[in-house]
């Protein structure tokens, strides 16, 4: 589609549909346009940005339909890739991060909307998946504290592998 149109309009976030995704319509030219710039329609937001087709054309970014509608958090990412600073994979190159937290059916035993008398470094914000960021680029926001609570984890996994064990399974994993 970018090598051989011109992507004249895209109207997003359109909720009109009875359907849990948003919609997206993409108008198009069948001939090239060189330096063409797309008019991006945001129904929510009820405005209007032009964004240049060729900056989409990148094998790096997988060739995807970026645009940002706020001006602020344009101004954030600047200045985050103009400092070059490492990526966390360039950082810890062997690792893997968790970046969240499987709580199954305990979520109550390990999240509170009050810090109560808590140890302050072991609290968290609990973000919630899409609960949490509504949308790109939005405010993350948070109703909970994850309390990280190790004794807590560890007698409930002592508690799960003596279960599993009576159970005839060995290793909690399988």
């Amino acid at each position: 589609m970018l090598d051989n149109t011109t992507i004249d309009e895209l109207q997003v976030n359109i909720k009109d549909f009875d359907v849990a995704s948003g919609q997206v319509i993409i108008k198009l030219s069948k001939s090239k346009t060189v330096n063409h710039k797309v008019q991006i329609i945001d129904h929510k937001t009820e405005n209007s940005y032009l964004v240049e087709q060729s900056s989409w054309y990148n094998k790096n970014d997988e060739y995807k339909f970026r645009y940002n509608g706020c001006s602020i958090s344009k101004r954030i990412l600047d200045k985050i890739e103009a400092k070059k600073d490492k990526t966390i994979l360039q950082l810890y190159p062997n690792k893997n991060l968790r970046t969240c937290v499987m709580l199954l059916d305990m979520e109550d035993k390990f999240t509170f909307i009050d810090k109560g008398s808590r140890e302050e470094n072991l609290l968290y914000p609990y973000y919630q998946g899409s609960k949490a960021l509504s949308e790109k680029y939005g405010k993350l926001n948070f109703k909970k504290y994850f309390y990280y609570d190790k004794s807590l984890q560890d007698s409930i996994n002592d508690e799960l592998k003596i279960e599993l064990e009576k159970q005839g399974v060995k290793n909690k994993k399988d």
